[in-house]
């Protein structure tokens, strides 16, 4: 059957400010809690029922999120019950190995856990983030010592850095981090922000870790992602069709202009909730006559 991999915010969770429909006052929005930095997002029952109509025929869903692991936990009630969940940009794997309509029961994958050596060993949870060892680590004091905004707060194979710095010349700075980062550490930009990992996550890798799992290859026309922003590209780029539910960065808008092909977007006015939901109808549909 197929394999779907989403994204969450603005793909199936959105803002009021990024064009959704967080409405409290609508029977079909439910909010959830505040992730760490204050935004709260919305998801619509309709998204929630979609998405196990799709595991009930058949296919697997797995979540593939930035969001660290605190927001993750704290959202999880409230996010659609599905195979697994990577998240912190594909650096962390969780698997449900509960049935169809129970709670999600996680177990870390750690075989790919391990493989991040580029942020230290894996039992680092609790061991503040300047006092950790490893290169991504090393890479974070020393955007601390150079005056950068850096968020390394429930993150363990991540590391995020604002835009700023204190001379107030943070774009041109965090470009030659970005261009001169240790070997085993790569970037993506998320929600405006400048993520940091090892070069062995992300979520092009952890997507064919994951079609791997499953015996498929990434570009089966089977497998399937659900994507919105500029650290969603290279995934969507390789699967076998790519669905586009917003355009949170215009790098996403400049990859589906010079692949047009090769990715499917919602009709004009759709945006939001109303855009998931026209969305996973569309992947329905290509799945079925896949």
């Amino acid at each position: 059957m197929g394999l779907i991999l989403s994204d969450v915010d603005g793909t199936l969770v959105h803002y009021d400010r990024a064009g959704g429909d967080c409405s409290e006052s609508s029977n079909d929005i439910v909010m959830l809690p505040p992730s760490s930095t204050g935004m709260r997002g919305c998801i619509s029952r309709s998204t929630l029922v979609q998405v196990q109509r799709l595991r009930t025929r058949g296919h697997n869903v797995v979540v593939v999120s930035g969001m660290r692991l605190p927001t993750f936990l704290k959202r999880l009630p409230f996010l659609p019950i599905a195979d697994g969940y990577a998240v912190e940009n594909g650096g962390r794997l969780f698997w449900n190995r509960a049935g169809n309509g129970e709670p999600a029961s996680l177990e870390e994958d750690m075989q790919w856990r391990e493989q991040h050596t580029g942020a230290g060993p894996s039992g680092q949870d609790d061991v503040a983030p300047d006092a950790r060892v490893g290169a991504l680590w090393d890479v974070y004091r020393q955007c601390l010592r150079d005056g950068f905004t850096c968020d390394a707060s429930g993150y363990t194979t991540l590391v995020r850095v604002k835009d700023s710095a204190s001379d107030g010349n943070g774009g041109q700075r965090l470009a030659q981090l970005l261009a001169h980062l240790p070997a085993g550490l790569t970037s993506a930009f998320n929600l405006g922000c400048a993520d940091i990992f090892p070069s062995t996550s992300g979520k092009a890798r952890v997507g064919a870790y994951i079609a791997k799992f499953y015996g498929v290859r990434l570009d089966d026309p089977r497998v399937v992602f659900l994507c919105d922003d500029d650290n969603d590209i290279e995934l969507a780029r390789c699967v076998g069709k790519a669905f586009v539910v917003t355009f949170t960065s215009p790098s996403m808008a400049e990859a589906v202009e010079m692949a047009a092909g090769s990715f499917v977007t919602p009709p004009p006015g759709a945006t939001g909730t109303t855009a998931t939901e026209w969305t996973l109808a569309a992947v329905e549909k290509h799945l079925d006559s896949t």
